[in-house]
């Protein structure tokens, strides 16, 4: 807020006119009609001192975004990391997706894959933790307890991820992955007792549609592929509501940050995850050596995808991630069509369109009952 005081002129006469002339300075963004500069007069009446006349000029105090030759707003310095935190997340994820598609491919072996990635991802957020490169989280058997069930539904939401990757083609998998939204508001529903407005649950509607429409017109379509990325939709929908059940008395615990509990998940689901995928999958095939290092690239960028995608998080707000992730949902599709090459057939492409979008209204149709529903609140203890 910048404030331009008009000097107090004293023992003005009756009739005399002050005419205060003020030129828009170029490193304010600030929108004139038709003309650029800023003519103010006033008539003081006849007293000892005249009253203080102010112009008040909103502007954003960015000085350091301003370019003063141009007059031209720049990003600030928070837009700019903000756009490259959401940068690094989609290129992650995407190479993710596609070492995931490219061993599977060559090695199908779905349990070692999400076992590898776990591991990786353990060793990485244990190195983190020795080296205080992140704030060490205040373990404990009762928080170990409180995350039994949202590590089991971790699990078993990646697993089964691994397992459709290994039946349809990634962008498939990922229209189908786009129904999550429909579990988490009927799971919410049924078990925490929250229940939205008919407006939420209206816009599941072309989500639902849009997979369906997608799933019909597939080229190579595959029961399992597409009930193993439904299990994976209904068992991370699983884990943000046993989180919510479990982990309310851990909530102002400056050490659990949500990257420090889905790094301590990770921990947990890997050392479950080892002995079943031994027993299930065994190593009698080993990979070649390139798909070996493919392999352990997956757990590297699989790490790091979450990681950055908690640090976008934490600098943005809840609907501006959840509609960056609609965004890098369809990037990853988009990427992994050319690079595999996937036949798409165009009401096939329709149906993917139509589910994206339910999943952008979805999250801004929630996102506004939800702070009206706050607000509502706080105005009814006010």
């Amino acid at each position: 807020m910048f404030a331009f005081t008009t000097p107090v002129v004293p023992h003005a006469r009756v009739g005399t006119r002050s005419s205060v002339s003020i030129t828009r300075p170029q490193h304010l963004g600030i929108a004139v009609a038709r003309r650029s500069r800023i003519s103010v007069s006033q008539n003081f009446p006849e007293q000892k001192s005249s009253n203080v006349s102010t112009i008040k000029m909103v502007a954003r105090e960015e000085p350091s975004s301003i370019n003063p030759s141009s007059g031209l707003s720049l990003p600030s310095s928070d837009t700019l990391q903000v756009g490259f935190l959401f940068f690094l997340w989609y290129v992650f994820n995407i190479i993710f997706n596609l070492m995931n598609k490219t061993v599977l491919n060559a090695w199908s072996k779905p349990w070692i894959l999400s076992t590898v990635q776990l591991g990786v991802g353990s060793i990485m957020v244990l190195t983190q933790w020795a080296l205080r490169l992140q704030k060490r989280p205040n373990l404990s058997f009762k928080l170990i307890r409180a995350l039994f069930l949202p590590t089991i539904s971790h699990l078993v939401g990646h697993v089964s991820t691994c397992i459709s990757f290994s039946y349809v083609a990634v962008s498939f998998s990922h229209i189908v992955k786009a129904c999550e939204p429909a579990f988490g508001a009927l799971g919410s529903a049924l078990v925490l007792g929250e229940v939205y407005s008919p407006g939420v649950y209206a816009t599941l509607l072309p989500i639902i549609s849009g997979v369906a429409l997608s799933a019909v017109t597939q080229f190579q379509f595959s029961w399992p592929g597409f009930l193993f990325a439904m299990l994976s939709n209904l068992a991370f929908a699983s884990r943000n509501i046993f989180s919510k059940l479990t982990m309310g008395e851990f909530k102002k615990d400056p050490t659990l940050s949500p990257q420090n509990i889905y790094g301590i998940m990770s921990v947990m689901a890997f050392m479950i995850e080892v002995p079943i995928a031994l027993s299930v999958e065994g190593l009698s095939a080993l990979p070649s050596s390139h798909i070996a290092r493919v392999l352990a690239g997956s757990g590297v960028f699989y790490t790091l995808y979450n990681t950055v995608s908690f640090m976008a998080l934490g600098k943005t707000g809840v609907v501006t991630h959840a509609v960056g992730n609609i965004l890098k949902r369809a990037s990853v599709i988009v990427v992994s069509i050319f690079f595999f090459r996937t036949p798409v057939k165009l009401f096939n492409a329709v149906g993917m369109g139509i589910a994206l979008a339910g999943t952008f209204l979805y999250s801004i149709v929630k996102q506004r009952f939800l702070a009206k529903k706050k607000a509502e609140a706080e105005a009814k203890s006010a």
